[in-house]
């Protein structure tokens, strides 16, 4: 399966939020990564954040941001997690899929396409569960240099980020 430019290149176990409409798995070596329905709650539970507890991470960048549904909403949001913002990206999934990361400038904007590409090239690709991590957090004053990032699993990620701002952290 194609997404939006996107080929699948690890298959995972498990449906994803929005089932065979968008199959779980890693997408183009783990640019992106769409989530099992499981996974989606866990890895929104690691944060530990209120105002994201209503909502499921149905897919991840390869340097851990997440894209957010929720079962009350039809939009979709992109969660910037190294600055906790969020923001609207799509009406719904065929918006998302159709114009927002079919667009060449968008999908470098949100899966940050040029730095994945310096990061693959010095560590390989990513396994399902894994992203990029920069050896200081960005919003910490780290900086998104490709020499100092890692392949950490997704979950420990999120829990240092969630834990290091804290639950009452707000943007």
């Amino acid at each position: 399966m194609r997404l939006a430019g996107l080929t699948r290149t690890q298959a995972v176990g498990g449906e994803s939020f929005f089932g065979d409409s968008l199959p779980a798995g890693v997408y183009s070596d783990g640019l992106l990564t769409v989530t099992t329905r499981p996974d989606a709650r866990s890895l929104i539970e690691c944060l530990e954040w209120p105002f994201v507890q209503a909502y499921d991470a149905f897919a991840t960048t390869a340097f851990g941001n997440l894209f957010l549904c929720s079962c009350e909403r039809e939009e979709l949001f992109f969660l910037a997690v190294q600055y906790g913002r969020a923001f609207v990206v799509a009406r719904n999934l065929s918006d998302l899929l159709d114009h927002v990361l079919a667009d060449e400038n968008n999908r470098a904007r949100f899966l940050d396409t040029e730095l994945f590409s310096q990061a693959r090239s010095r560590l390989g690709s990513l396994a399902y569960g894994d992203a990029y991590t920069f050896d200081l957090p960005l919003a910490l004053g780290g900086d998104e240099n490709p020499e100092r990032c890692d392949v950490e699993p997704l979950d420990i990620y999120l829990t240092i980020i969630g834990q290091t701002f804290g639950p009452d952290w707000r943007p």
